[in-house]
């Protein structure tokens, strides 16, 4: 890495990088990494350890484990193939936490042929060899900053995804209260415009439609469940009156809650035992 030519991987923070080829017992270790660690799966399957986490990976997989943390590598077939890179501590790359992940499998490819080039390439002097790792360097580069940012796209929607469950949670247990898009929104503390991009990427429906599924599901229980009146399941789910909860309800289900209540009461019901005077002749 101390190559002139190798200036965009510095820039990148790229401490190391490397092909491995993996074959019989092998296994590697580190007690606390001073770098963090991102490996790639070409072939073959591992069993990859990043602090207390372990993945098992196989093609077209990969592991990222943060600096300061133990990891290990350890091949489970009988071969396996990977890219790997050391990145340095930088504030581009806080991102880094013990996690798998699927790699885009052009990427990798692409990450294969370019680091094998690039290691033929520092072991010749050949013409233009300075030319060649220099546009070598940039590839493998930018390749790489695709990735990580396509890991933490990936993680951040699964954070949002978290907090959408964590909030339907909450509006499971107060579906009485007048919920509005803006107070959805400042229950996890995203716009409104945000908070209807998420959630239709999520359910596909706008966030008061999902409230209103909710409201509809809790509706469902009570009406099969309890002996409560048109009214108090209003009430208990957020509507104003028997009326406009009926109305909500048809337009949801497809009927009224008197004949869901009804259709479920007839269903759940148990079914008259045969007596003597009903069960069928015998001959």
């Amino acid at each position: 890495m101390d190559e002139p030519a190798l200036v965009e991987l510095h820039r990148l923070g790229l401490n190391r990088g490397g092909l491995d080829h993996l074959h019989g017992r092998f296994y590697a270790a580190t007690s606390a990494s001073p770098t963090h660690l991102a490996w790639f799966v070409v072939s073959g399957r591992i069993r990859a350890v990043s602090g207390d986490q372990t993945f098992r990976l196989g093609s077209g997989e990969g592991f990222l484990s943060p600096a300061g943390a133990s990891h290990s590598v350890e091949l489970l077939s009988p071969k396996a193939e990977g890219c790997w890179f050391h990145f340095r501590t930088e504030p581009h790359w806080d991102h880094f936490t013990p996690q798998s992940h699927r790699v885009n499998r052009e990427r990798l490819q692409l990450l294969q042929s370019s680091m094998g080039q690039l290691i033929a390439e520092t072991d010749r002097r050949a013409p233009f060899r300075e030319e060649m790792m220099e546009r070598l360097a940039g590839v493998i580069a930018i390749t790489l900053q695709r990735e990580m940012h396509a890991v933490i796209a990936n993680r951040a929607t699964a954070i949002q995804e978290r907090r959408l469950e964590l909030l339907w949670e909450k509006i499971r247990g107060s579906l009485a209260e007048p919920w509005t898009v803006e107070r959805l929104a400042a229950q996890i503390h995203v716009s409104s415009s945000y908070l209807h991009k998420l959630v239709m990427r999520c359910h596909s429906v706008p966030p008061m439609e999902k409230v209103t599924l909710l409201r509809m599901e809790s509706a469902k229980g009570l009406l099969e469940n309890t002996d409560f009146t048109l009214d108090e399941i209003a009430t208990r789910t957020g509507y104003a009156s028997a009326y406009a909860f009926s109305n909500a309800f048809q337009r949801i289900t497809g009927e009224r809650p008197g004949n869901f209540r009804t259709r479920m009461s007839q269903w759940n019901s148990p079914s008259v035992p045969p007596t003597a005077t009903n069960l069928p002749h015998s001959h």
